[in-house]
Parts: structure tokens; sequence; C-alpha cells
């Protein structure tokens, strides 16, 4: 059982706004600003504006996946009762993305358009349940405040990361900027609801398809 389970209101809501601190770090270093220029200038090249061609693609992509997918996601994590888990799932996928941004040089654009797009669509992914949580900590008209302190909340975690990064820009560790953002940007995700038990999760698996493949009666 996770330690979640035993943590006040209190210390959950302040993890659910620690989590949109440190993933606001992505919108504002790797989808807007520093990364898209590294991408399109270094990587790509950007002489025919081919770079900034590329990387509108790739976003536009990586989002019609989220929103195709989203739904299905959604559905089914709701089904078996297993938000935490895919939300520590897409966390970590966003995660690994931007920490192997690192790996790329120059000409390596394909690489790039894989990692972007498992990136983005991780990242949009996680806040689909992030955002789920938001009920289950506060009820009633509390709900509003709550969701614009957390919005407030990572536009102050959008400031520091950037303001950190630039700092690495600066000394020329440009690649060390995107294994910090990586860590940066998922704080404390352990928590609110502890993951079922593995023998629950397969029962929840086992009614979830048998309820998709069952016969229907015909229409008479």
């Amino acid at each position: 059982m996770s330690w979640g389970c035993y943590m006040s209101d209190k210390i959950k809501r302040i993890a659910w706004y620690l989590y949109d601190f440190g993933h606001s770090s992505y919108s504002a270093t790797i989808a807007s600003t520093l990364f898209p220029v590294y991408y399109t200038n270094e990587i790509v090249g950007n002489e025919n504006r081919l770079g900034a061609a590329l990387w509108g693609e790739v976003i536009s992509i990586s989002m019609a996946l989220s929103a195709l997918l989203g739904p299905y996601i959604g559905g089914i994590a709701d089904h078996l009762r297993i938000r935490k888990r895919m939300l520590i799932l897409f966390t970590f996928l966003c995660i690994l993305s931007v920490a192997s941004f690192s790996f790329l040089e120059k000409g390596m654009a394909k690489e790039g358009v894989l990692l972007i797009v498992l990136a983005n669509f991780g990242m949009e992914s996680a806040f689909i349940f992030y955002n789920s949580f938001l009920p289950q900590l506060k009820r009633g008209s509390g709900i509003g405040k709550m969701s614009a302190l957390g919005f407030g909340t990572g536009y102050l975690g959008s400031i520091v990361s950037l303001f950190l990064s630039l700092l690495l820009v600066q000394k020329k560790l440009i690649k060390l900027v995107w294994l910090f953002c990586s860590l940066f940007s998922r704080i404390l995700f352990a928590f609110i609801l502890p993951p079922p038990p593995l023998r629950t999760l397969l029962s929840r698996v086992y009614s979830f398809l048998q309820k998709k493949v069952s016969p229907r009666p015909f229409d008479l």
C-alpha cells in the first residue's frame, strides 16, 4: 500500500500544486522557448525554414494523438481505476523522452521527431489524469480556487525553471538543460491514491475485456 493513502488532505493538495510547479518547466523551456530554437537551428538546420516547418508538424502530430487517444485512455483508466498508474506511466514517458534529447546531434532530425512526439504526448496525457484528481482533493466552490492556485504555482515553476535553464545556456551547458528539465518537471507525483494490488488490477482488466467481447442480443 502506498504512503499516499496516509497523507492528510492538505499535504495531498500541496503535492498537486508542486506537480504543476514542475510540469510547467516543460511548457516554458521545452515546448515554447529554448528547445524549439535548439532543434530547428542546431539539429535540423533552418536555412530554408525547414526546421521551423518540421517543428510545427511534430507538435501538430503529438497534439492530434493526444486528442484522438485521450478519451480512450481516460475511459480505460476510469473503468480499471488506475488513474494514478497512468499518471506515473505518462509522466515517465515524458521524463525519459526529454532526458534523451541530450543524445541528439546535428542531423538527427528523425530521432528528434520521435522524441518530441513521445515527450509531448506523454505530457498532454499525464495532464489528463493530473486534472482528474482535482474534484477528489477539493469539492464545491473550493475547486475554482484550488485550480487557480495550481495555475499560479505553474507560472512560478515556469519562471524558476526558465531562469535556471538560461544560466546553463550561458555556461554553454545546453545539453544539461534537457536533463535538468526532465528531473525538474516532475515533482511529487506519488500521491492521492495508492495503486491497486496487481491481482485486483488483473481482475479489472478481465472484467473490462469480458464486457467488450460479450455477445449482445439481437434487436427484434
